[in-house]
């Protein structure tokens, strides 16, 4: 019977906080107008402070909205006993009518067996034309703007760049071409694999996220830059410590032969999944991670090699 209480006691707690949890999906403006900066705010409320991965923002999943490519600045605001955790991005449209954002997934506690996922609900909102005063004097036209040589050359790079992608590979092909010819004459193999260096794998890789945490990459906003050096340096390290050739795999590539090559270590190839699947859509989809994921990768990738043992092979 105690047993029974206490099961619909914590029962009675788990539905409470769940009730008190809230997301939201929301543009604060109040006058959205073509062209604006406009804000679109996302907010998980609850009424302790929880863990919160919040939705990522591909801008490909936003037919019509251009977003800015800013990092997103979390705020923590207390009021009558709850806590809201928000970020917001920055965005603009460039042609009235209705938007709608899709519900968006929020990961509470998702380093935790126990965290859940909340869906925000549908969003939508009007971007309206700005209202012209007709019955204004006409004013002239603007004069002319001078456009700089660095404008020209970005706007020409902007309409030829299939013709200079093409000239681009056609000159790799030819430099390639007399690269094998010069060490096919000398008996030489035509690409050098990267020989292991003088310093232990280890140390090695501990020296460059050092370097790579003094950069401050993705605080620059440089976040493509941070997560090609980072899994560059976990990759070396995979490569030189256990001659699993992962420079030359891609991430899927790489989690099923590190779990072939070590099956009882899940937790390290969950952690492993998680930075590149992150580096990925930074590197390739547009993505923009969270400042709290790249800690994150940067700490995953610094605390396994620094409890790796260079007497033994785990």
């Amino acid at each position: 019977m105690k047993t029974m209480k206490r099961r619909i006691f914590l029962l009675i707690i788990f539905l409470s906080v769940q009730i008190q949890a809230q997301v939201r999906v929301f543009c604060p403006d109040t006058v959205r107008q073509v062209g604006d900066e406009l804000s679109l705010t996302f907010s998980y409320t609850s009424s302790t402070l929880e863990q919160v991965r919040f939705p990522q923002i591909n801008p490909d999943d936003f037919s019509g909205i251009e977003f800015f490519p800013a990092i997103p600045k979390l705020d923590t605001i207390r009021k009558d006993g709850k806590i809201s955790q928000q970020i917001t991005y920055k965005f603009a449209v460039y042609e009235a009518g209705n938007y709608k954002i899709d519900p968006l997934p929020f990961y509470i506690n998702p380093n935790n067996p126990n965290g859940q996922i909340i869906y925000s609900d549908t969003f939508s909102f009007d971007v309206a034309y700005p209202t012209v005063d007709t019955t204004a004097d006409i004013r002239d036209i603007a004069p002319i703007e001078k456009i700089s040589i660095g404008e020209r050359s970005a706007e020409y790079l902007k309409d030829n760049w299939e013709t200079i992608t093409i000239i681009a590979i056609s000159l790799a092909l030819l430099a390639a071409g007399i690269i094998y010819y010069l060490r096919r004459k000398k008996d030489e193999p035509l690409f050098l694999l990267p020989k292991k260096p003088a310093l232990s794998p280890r140390e090695t890789a501990l020296r460059a996220l050092k370097k790579l945490h003094e950069q401050k990459l993705w605080q620059q906003n440089a976040i493509k830059e941070y997560y090609t050096v980072l899994t560059d340096i976990l990759r070396q390290y995979l490569y030189a410590r256990y001659d699993i050739s992962a420079l030359e795999m891609t991430s899927d590539e790489l989690l099923e032969t590190f779990d072939k090559q070590f099956p009882n270590h899940k937790d390290t190839l969950s952690n492993f999944r998680f930075v590149l699947t992150t580096s990925d859509m930074a590197k390739f989809a547009k993505g923009t991670p969270l400042p709290a994921d790249n800690e994150t990768s940067y700490a995953i990738v610094l605390k396994y090699i620094e409890n790796e043992n260079e007497q033994e092979k785990i």
